[in-house]
């Protein structure tokens, strides 16, 4: 469950850091546009993602003692992470693959979960 919750939580992010800002340009969102381009809500976006993955990829290597899924979860932590200390013009492009090596430490994570279950 941590595994699924953590991969929507980085799908969001990423829809969040693709969509807000032509959302913005639009100029369809007025004071919330303003609300969702903050760093505050981005550093708020963080808060789940980084939750899951420290609930779930340590607990997953003690299981299935492969430390793929936890570094390939460490790598995308530190582009999101990363990504707040960039210029803003490259800060979508760096969460964008920050948030995908998230979800695809998840869905390793879940698919090794499968083999040590089975």
């Amino acid at each position: 469950m941590k595994d699924q919750l953590g991969t929507a939580c980085s799908g969001l992010c990423i829809v969040h850091c693709l969509a807000t800002p032509a959302l913005v340009a639009a100029g369809g969102l007025g004071a919330v546009g303003g609300l969702l381009a903050s760093k505050s809500f981005h550093l708020a976006m963080l808060a789940p993602v980084l939750l899951f993955a420290a609930a779930s990829f340590p607990s997953a290597y003690r299981r299935h003692r492969h430390p793929g899924p936890g570094l390939l979860a460490l790598a995308g932590v530190g582009l999101l992470i990363g990504a707040h200390l960039l210029p803003h013009a490259l800060e979508a492009l760096i969460t964008s693959a920050g948030g995908l090596a998230l979800i695809g430490a998840h869905l390793w994570n879940l698919h090794r979960h499968g083999r040590a279950a089975g």
